[in-house]
């Protein structure tokens, strides 16, 4: 969805005359959505990661009786608060509503509720005196951190002002060594591919020219598409809504050839656009559902374990058994009669032992009777091994299964992985409606491209076990080490340079659990190298690697800019 920093701009326009107002209400009934209620309007922000919207309507059209604890919390610092203004971060995506309220101590405090509504990175702060106070969504990272206390900063950007003075902008494009399109979403801050693609579209220029190498004449052809695209927006006052696929523009779109719907009213626009785009099916509420199902079976496994390894430490002793039943076996001549206990010299240990007894048989019989369930315990000790092993596969599979549920971006992916909830029995089958046939996905996995290279994601453990089998044995496989996360794949068609491997394996340590660390171990495997053993879960394979990568997580922009599609 192109809802880019200009898009925003034209919402935030409208929320002016909301200045001064008071707030009556709070409402988040869940991660997805957050609800600011006005005597004059309410403000409406879809806060899912991969969307991140924020508009007007009228009112509260919903009957809410649920909140989140992050709900609470804004609930109970900002209701009542006077709403003192509404500012965006130059162009970016980033939203301030400033409000202040008096305190139970009779200070008057200021605090600032910021919505970034920037794709899967999508997340609400509340900010008092330059700190959190909490946030939708808690995150630490090695470009800032978002947790209760800690000093806030705003995601750093590089980008520029889309509306700045040409003096500013113009150098930096002129030293761009990357094509218009990605020039421009460099360059400036808050504007999607799809308007990227519309300037360019407009000046009449190739798309893979990159603009260090433009011409006085072509760069000015350039200059003159950002102008009329700034007129344009500034000419009007609302948005326009496509079908086919559903988008959003302050600008009458080039690169669509279909009709657009006009709404004077921007937040009508994007009401539209997301019924039309998403329907009635709340993409968090599904997500939320499928977590569960999850973190059910976890915790049954789990205890499962536990046990499990509790009856092997049990089990432990067997050996002690068995040494006990030789010792007695090798000093057997020495003993006549039945005894409650012996003395025997362990020559391993070169220090005598006590060994207990039953006394109503020989020392012989007692040692017969210990290697009987030394044998007995032996084989049940290698049956629960076996099983502590499957146990820890599930758990595995189970964790990466949680690790797909946070990463999906939209509910067709959502929908996938509740399949394979259902195919694994994870979800009831009350939970799940009949499946009908549906044909294979043709270009299966999220796809990427870098210096002429394809990398491609899984998204599921089904699709994963898909992209193996169809890949080249001479491809290569890319994995987090020892933390769940997507399969990713690059194609080789010729040998990749070692920055094309080091993008692949950030792609896997950012779509992996260990997408907020700072350095991540990433193993990489030629296709050929990789064993699924049979039984085994989805997803899950044995490799042989002879290459680990450390590498850091790319930042969600770097990670947009290189996705195809």
């Amino acid at each position: 969805m192109p809802f880019d920093g200009v898009t925003l701009k034209k919402i935030l326009s409208q929320l002016e005359f909301l200045r001064s107002e008071t707030l009556k209400q709070v409402y988040a009934p869940a991660k997805s959505r957050i609800y600011l209620v006005f005597s004059r309007g309410c403000v409406v922000a879809n806060v899912e990661p991969g969307i991140g919207v924020l508009y007007l309507q009228d009112s509260l059209t919903e009957d809410i009786e649920s909140i989140t604890p992050f709900g609470v919390l804004l609930r109970k610092k900002l209701k009542g608060a006077r709403l003192n203004k509404v500012e965006q971060i130059e162009t970016d995506r980033i939203v301030d509503f400033v409000f202040s309220r008096v305190e139970p101590s009779q200070e008057l405090a200021e605090y600032r509720l910021i919505f970034e509504l920037m794709g899967r990175n999508t997340n609400v702060i509340l900010v008092k005196d330059g700190l959190v106070v909490d946030a939708l969504r808690r995150s630490v990272t090695d470009k800032r951190t978002i947790l209760p206390g800690a000093l806030f900063e705003y995601y750093p950007s590089e980008g520029l002002d889309f509306f700045t003075s040409e003096d500013v902008w113009l150098e930096k494009l002129k030293e761009s060594d990357l094509p218009l399109e990605k020039s421009l979403m460099k360059v400036f801050t808050g504007i999607s591919r799809l308007h990227a693609q519309e300037i360019v579209t407009r000046s009449g220029l190739d798309f893979h020219i990159p603009c260090k190498q433009l011409g006085a004449k072509e760069l000015d052809n350039l200059v003159k598409a950002i102008e009329e695209f700034r007129r344009e927006f500034e000419s009007r006052s609302g948005l326009y809504l496509y079908q086919n696929p559903p988008e959003i523009s302050p600008v009458k779109l080039l690169v669509r050839n279909d009709k657009p719907m006009y709404f004077d009213n921007p937040s009508e626009a994007v009401s539209r656009y997301l019924k039309e785009r998403f329907g009635h099916v709340n993409v968090e509420d599904l997500r939320s559902a499928l977590a569960r199902a999850v973190r059910a079976r976890l915790k049954s496994r789990f205890s499962l374990l536990e046990k499990l390894e509790k009856e092997l430490e049990e089990a432990e002793h067997l050996n002690k058994l068995k040494k006990q039943a030789e010792l007695i076996f090798a000093n057997s001549y020495r003993f006549t009669q039945k005894l409650p206990e012996v003395q025997l010299y362990d020559w391993e240990t070169q220090s005598y032992i006590n060994i207990k007894l039953d006394p109503s048989l020989t020392p012989v019989e007692n040692a017969t009777k210990m290697m009987r369930s030394y044998s007995k315990l032996k084989r049940r000790v290698e049956i629960v091994k076996r099983r502590i092993e499957e146990v820890k596969r599930e758990v595995n599979y189970l964790e990466s299964l949680m690790t797909y549920v946070e990463l999906a971006e939209n509910e067709s992916e959502l929908k996938a992985l509740k399949e394979e909830l259902a195919d694994q029995g994870i979800l009831r089958a009350k939970d799940v409606k009949k499946k009908t046939h549906r044909p294979a996905v043709s270009n299966p996995g999220k796809r990427f491209s870098f210096k002429g290279f394809t990398i491609i994601v899984g998204r599921n453990n089904r699709e994963n076990d898909r992209l193996r089998r169809e890949a080249n044995p001479e491809d290569l496989w890319f994995h987090v080490r020892g933390v769940p996360g997507a399969h990713v794949f690059l194609k080789v068609n010729r040998k990749p340079p070692e920055d094309v491997k080091l993008f692949a394996a950030r792609l896997a340590a950012t779509f992996s659990r260990a997408r907020y660390d700072r350095k991540v171990e990433v193993d990489v495997a030629k296709v050929r190298h990789l064993r699924k053993p049979p039984g085994t879960p989805p997803g899950y394979v044995l490799y042989d690697s002879k290459e680990t990568l450390m590498v850091e997580p790319l930042p969600p922009e770097e990670v947009n800019s290189n996705k195809e599609g």
